[in-house]
């Protein structure tokens, strides 16, 4: 079964496929030590934050994770990055 990821837009929220282009958004949103604390990994630098998304685009390439950006709109064309989910998913064919 092929999964094809899509966007979904309504008037305040933004749910895009995440890829390695969201580094600096992701990286700007989640710079807080407070944030990774409880995390298995920990982002203090945007090198890190770069690792954190090829490892997860690798998983999503070998078809094991999901990877979703969440954003919030702040203006009429303007998105903040909220947060962003790694799912881990198996598909049975």
């Amino acid at each position: 079964m092929k999964i094809t990821p899509i966007s979904l837009i309504g008037g305040s929220v933004y749910i895009q496929p995440m890829d390695i282009y969201h580094v600096q958004e992701l990286y700007e949103a989640g710079n807080s030590l407070d944030i990774w604390a409880y995390m298995p990994m920990k982002v203090q630098s945007i090198e890190d934050m770069k690792s954190v998304m090829n490892k997860a685009l690798q998983a999503k390439g070998k078809g094991s994770n999901f990877l979703l950006l969440f954003s919030i709109r702040l203006q009429e064309k303007l998105w903040e990055v909220l947060d962003f989910l790694i799912y881990p998913y198996k598909i049975e064919t």
